[in-house]
């Protein structure tokens, strides 16, 4: 399975030479209000990079001065036979009018290759970049680096700092972007109708970052491949909106409400140069009224991390049985059978009606399980792939769950929302798994119930297959290499997992009484790992105590 992104280095430049678009058709696409003054200078930069239709996406009824500018352009660099115009009427169901204008212009372009931008974007040839790449090897959009505007010192440092910014962390979405249509098609879903303007009067929280083509973004690449161009595709001719004071204002309120360190915010202000960032901040922290905090994932300067964590879990998801296809029935059957202690311990069946969190959703067995009986369930993945296959196999199911994209850190939920958590085999993969443990606790519902299973550190797989067979037999901690770093590499199916840490029973404990006063634990699976085979089960007797593999828990919310 490939990753679900992929960027491209300085250093690759040529590795575009067998993505040429010179004989290959494309779109452009670019929606267009009363701003003629820029498309003095946009159209011209669309028209050199060679498309075989640009097609106009203009309100109903359309500026006329824009119109005739535009076709003026046009003529005059002979484009005329290659430009269309199209009035885009308002749609009532659609909350932002450019959403719907941008994706009609989607729906009536000639070619399935598309690139979209803006009137204020001046493009250069390295669009074409993305533009070759959407379209093969499961790819259905490519993001572009654009570079800001600048005015003054202040405008000078901010460009700077995106610049150079572009090299460090995860790249933003600017409005310029090329898309693969059928994969278009199929992954977008009805809730882009529901977006707010982000630069509307009353949009608060991170629904001022929340623009339509993030929401695309995110919808995209939970069924097909991302990708970013980190060159300079184009230059940007007005002032970003994220500079406005009200929108850096809601921006600190949902740092405050995602619970950043005073210390995070006060570095992404000065290097912005985004100074009510800080208001915004304290504002939130001293009022404590809710805010919208939606995990955007694709924002610059997010403070995504994890990266390596994210890439093995994109590779491959437990139970999905990708080698060895199976229908949902026979996945059921499978995880059931083998772990059998589960439906005594989780008693899906006693859920009916309640709200139902699943994180970690993976192969999203255990969210169907929920729904099967009755739970009215939501299913959460940091993994485009866990978060794809949970979504196909409810359709294989004919079973009706909400699942989305989301990190067990930044959960994009009201607080006090949900009756039950449920995470089987996540908690122990998350490094700082207290941010995880405190957002559960935030979204549960006085008394609630978390339930779910970390590794027993107590029991026999991890003394004998973990800690003898790889520890002391191969040496690996006479090297050095710490017990996390050992469990880490052979306490999956496939190494390379970057992060596990196995729990004693007051390890365990002493995690789940920071945030929860009453809980219960007990280990279950007796199995062991040898050379030849996985979870082989063994029978142990009660009085021998419990050195099953899992150690499941339940917590209450007080």
């Amino acid at each position: 399975m490939r990753p679900s992104s992929c960027a491209t280095k300085r250093g690759d430049r040529n590795a575009y030479l067998d993505v040429s678009v010179r004989d290959v058709p494309f779109s452009i696409v670019m929606p267009v209000r009363n701003e003629a003054e820029y498309l003095r200078q946009s159209l011209p930069a669309c028209y050199k990079v060679g498309p075989q239709e640009v097609l106009l996406c203009l309100d109903d009824p359309p500026h006329e001065e824009t119109v005739r500018q535009a076709r003026l352009i046009a003529e005059k660099l002979g484009f005329a036979d290659r430009t269309r115009f199209e009035t885009v009427a308002r749609n009532p169901e659609y909350s932002f009018h450019q959403a719907w204008v941008r994706r009609e212009g989607f729906r009536r372009a000639k070619h399935d290759r598309i690139l979209t931008t803006d009137a204020d974007l001046v493009i250069n040839g390295n669009v074409l970049k993305a533009v070759g790449l959407v379209g093969r090897d499961d790819v259905g959009l490519v993001s572009c680096a654009v570079l800001r505007f600048a005015k003054g010192p202040v405008g000078f440092w901010r460009a700077t700092t995106h610049y150079f910014a572009r090299f460090l962390t995860k790249a933003g979405i600017a409005g310029l972007y090329a898309l693969w249509r059928p994969h278009w098609l199929d992954s977008e879903d009805d809730a882009i109708s529901r977006l707010p303007d982000p630069r509307g009067r009353g949009v608060e929280g991170s629904l001022v970052l929340m623009g339509e083509d993030i929401h695309l973004y995110n919808c995209m690449k939970i069924k097909h491949r991302c990708a970013h161009v980190s060159d300079i595709c184009a230059y940007n001719l007005r002032a970003d909106y994220n500079e406005r004071p009200s929108i850096q204002f809601e921006v600190g309120r949902y740092y405050a409400q995602k619970r950043y360190p005073f210390w995070n915010v006060l570095l992404k202000s000065l290097a912005l140069a985004r100074f009510h960032y800080l208001h915004g901040y304290f504002y939130q922290r001293n009022r404590r009224e809710e805010a919208p905090a939606f995990d955007l994932d694709t924002y610059p300067f997010s403070g995504a991390i994890y990266i390596g964590t994210r890439k093995f879990w994109t590779r491959s998801i437990p139970m999905t049985f990708e080698d060895k296809p199976r229908t949902y029935e026979e996945k059921r059957r499978f995880r059931y059978e083998l772990q059998d202690y589960m439906h005594g311990a989780f008693r899906f069946d006693t859920f009916k009606g309640r709200k139902v969190l699943d994180i970690g959703s993976g192969a999203g067995i255990d969210s169907a399980e929920f729904i099967r009986k009755g739970a009215l369930t939501v299913s959460v993945d940091f993994s485009s792939l866990g978060a794809r296959s949970t979504k196909l196999l409810l359709r294989e199911a004919r079973l009706d769950g909400h699942v989305i994209l989301a990190d067990a850190r930044y959960l994009p939920f009201k607080s006090s929302w949900f009756d039950i958590v449920y995470s089987f085999g996540v908690m122990h993969h998350i490094p700082n798994v207290s941010e995880a443990l405190r957002e559960t606790e935030r979204v549960l519902r006085h008394r609630g119930v978390f339930l779910g299973m970390v590794y027993n550190r107590d029991s026999l797989l991890y003394a004998y297959s973990i800690l003898y067979m790889h520890g002391i037999k191969e040496g690996l901690l006479a090297q050095g290499k710490s017990e996390v770093e050992i469990a880490s590499e052979f306490s999956e199916r496939f190494p390379g997992n970057p992060y596990t840490k196995a729990y004693s029973k007051n390890e365990l404990a002493d995690l789940l009484g920071t945030c929860f006063k009453r809980f219960w634990i007990k280990a279950y699976y007796n199995v062991i790992d040898t050379p030849e085979r996985r979870k082989i089960k063994l029978i142990i007797d009660a009085d021998k105590g419990e050195l099953g593999w899992h150690l499941v828990f339940k917590a209450v919310k007080w």
